[in-house]
């Protein structure tokens, strides 16, 4: 989020890592993550010229996914890198 810019050192600037990416990139977003906003995932795959896959992904919150892992989210993930990867 902006407002923690000033506080993230640019190591953490996904946007410029992005840009010049020439490996597979999957952006995973969380349809209800208050922390990266929906927009901001738009964003990264914007910055890619549509190199990257954007998916879009049932989560209560930033970190559901990884304290209550569900097999709506994580299937998904597991089927974009055996498709990627094969």
């Amino acid at each position: 989020p902006p407002f923690l810019s000033p506080l993230v050192p640019p190591i953490w600037s996904a946007k410029e890592a992005l840009c010049n990416c020439k490996l597979p990139t999957l952006i995973v977003q969380g349809d209800h993550d208050r922390l990266f906003q929906a927009h901001m995932a738009q964003e990264l795959h914007a910055c890619t010229n549509n190199r990257a896959d954007l998916l879009t992904l049932p989560a209560r919150s930033h970190n559901s996914p990884f304290y209550n892992p569900q097999p709506e989210y994580w299937n998904r993930i597991i089927d974009w890198l055996q498709q990627t990867h094969s």
